[in-house]
């Protein structure tokens, strides 16, 4: 499974998002987490939904939310699905640099 990340804000607070592909499940997921026990966000609708048709049905999903992650992570997920990626883990910072990229068998 890939993993993108990064730590953003979300209306209620600070929360990390981790989205990417699933290369066992075959299918896109996102999962939204809050950073801090203050968070009171309800991310019941992300994280519920299985998985996403699309990476713009994911990035609609954040939107909706009103959680903003850089192009260049919704690049990474659609990038990882596009040649059925696993086994990698990228972080983030919030205006799309890229800090961290490892992989592994």
């Amino acid at each position: 499974m890939s993993q993108n990340i990064v730590n953003t804000r979300s209306p209620s607070g600070a929360v990390q998002v981790i989205a990417g592909w699933d290369r066992r499940l075959q299918e896109l997921f996102c999962n939204v987490m809050p950073l801090d026990d203050e968070d009171e966000g309800d991310y019941s609708e992300l994280l519920l939904t299985p998985s996403y048709a699309n990476v713009e049905q994911l990035g609609a999903a954040l939107v909706a939310a009103h959680i903003q992650v850089p192009q260049a992570l919704l690049d990474a997920v659609q990038a990882d699905h596009a040649v059925n990626a696993g086994n990698v883990m990228r972080n983030f910072e919030p205006d799309g640099k890229l800090i961290s990229e490892h992989a592994w068998n």
